[in-house]
């Protein structure tokens, strides 16, 4: 049987995008005639902040703030976002020696890296490359081409293009990120593959399970981290307004950042708001099952991601609220599939606060699974087996 070595910066089994899609296809590859082996760095789930957080030391704690200091002086004048020094970048050289090791020790046919952390996409590709493997490169987000880290400048791109030379294949989630690579790297387009993020296949059987009375509030939930520059300011702002500030409850499972903490804060008693810490999977499954409403946000800036969430929301045949930008794939995905009743601008609080009414008043119908057939992640599986099956043919 083939074998393939999955390198990830973050181990798989910390909370993150990569988490339930690979934890799946780590299950069902073997099936598919592909046995995985895996080269895992030791990550840090919280990033620059959970290293602040643990700094116990007041000396060591004005170090760090004064590097993040220094870091945001240099970086910004180059257009980049310092935000970029928050997950080990020295990983793209330190990380060589371990993924070697694992090459030398599990002997793959095919590496293939997860991003992000996208340093990991520069060890993984050094290592393919000395041992002569087809490297995989995968971008669950994108790095160079996402305004808010690089705002159109070429330094990041210029990196990226190593690796991308390197790569045997680039994965992406979405077609619209798919164009974004190709405008990027020309020479590349033709190795570029959407392979999207998707459900598992039990939420479909999820459907018909009963659901708790609806009580005198409906519920939206968000289900994941608020995260970067995601932003519930608008969805607050709606949820205050009289047609719903005492029919509603907002339901957030999951950290949310200084930004959402500070607007809630500053909405008092004019919005039901229950925020719950991190949890497992399918807890957070389970909010989003039982809640009226499913909300999902797009990252500002990214107009080429779509949020994991969406899938299982929809698996789940939820109402979804979709906050969006002007012209993002998240709109556009949901529109092709004609299930865009809940798309507002996530800046327009008038506009959110009827995409909320519709949904509550006139549900839609869940969408049909064959609807949903390109994002089940059976089919994702396949479609990966597939693509190694024809790099080592």
């Amino acid at each position: 049987m083939p074998r393939l070595l999955l390198v990830s910066q973050r181990p798989i089994d910390l909370h993150g995008g990569a988490s339930v899609r690979w934890r799946y296809l780590l299950e069902t590859l073997p099936e598919l005639g592909w046995e995985v082996d895996t080269a895992f760095g030791s990550g840090d789930p919280g990033g620059a902040a959970s290293v602040l957080a643990r700094t116990r030391s007041r000396r060591a704690r004005n170090a760090l703030r004064a590097g993040a200091g220094v870091a945001w002086r240099v970086l910004r004048p180059l257009g980049l976002n310092p935000g970029l020094l928050a997950h080990d970048p020295l990983w793209a050289v330190r990380g060589r020696r371990p993924i070697a090791e694992a090459i030398a020790r599990r002997r793959p046919d095919v590496v293939w890296v997860t991003c992000p952390p996208h340093p990991a996409m520069f060890a993984a590709a050094a290592a393919a490359e000395r041992a002569g493997l087809p490297f995989v490169l995968e971008l669950r987000d994108l790095w160079a081409g996402d305004p808010g880290l690089d705002a159109g400048r070429p330094l990041l791109r210029r990196l990226q293009a190593r690796a991308v030379a390197r790569a045997a294949r680039v994965v992406c989630m979405t077609p619209e990120a798919a164009a974004r690579l190709a405008e990027l790297h020309p020479e590349a387009s033709d190795r570029i593959a959407v392979l999207p993020n998707g459900f598992q296949p039990v939420l479909l059987e999820l459907r018909g399970a009963p659901r708790p009375p609806r009580g005198d509030r409906a519920v939206l939930a968000h289900a994941g981290t608020l995260y970067g520059r995601r932003s519930i300011d608008g969805l607050v702002d709606a949820l205050a307004r009289p047609e719903l500030r005492d029919r509603v409850r907002l339901v957030l499972v999951g950290g949310i950042n200084d930004r959402s903490a500070a607007k809630l804060e500053a909405a008092g008693d004019a919005v039901d708001v229950d925020v719950r810490p991190p949890t497992s999977w399918r807890e957070a499954v389970e909010a989003m099952r039982t809640a009226d409403v499913a909300v999902v946000l797009f990252t500002p800036g990214d107009e080429t991601a779509v949020p994991g969430k969406l899938y299982e929301a929809l698996a789940l045949g939820v109402p979804v609220l979709a906050l969006t930008g002007p012209d993002s794939a998240l709109r556009r995905l949901l529109e092709r599939l004609g299930a865009d009743d809940g798309v507002a601008l996530h800046d327009d609080p008038p506009a959110i606060a009827a995409a909320i009414e519709r949904l509550l008043a006139d549900p839609p119908a869940p969408l049909a699974p064959e609807q949903l057939a390109p994002f089940d992640r059976r089919r994702v599986a396949a479609d990966v087996a597939a693509l190694l099956d024809e790099l080592c043919h």
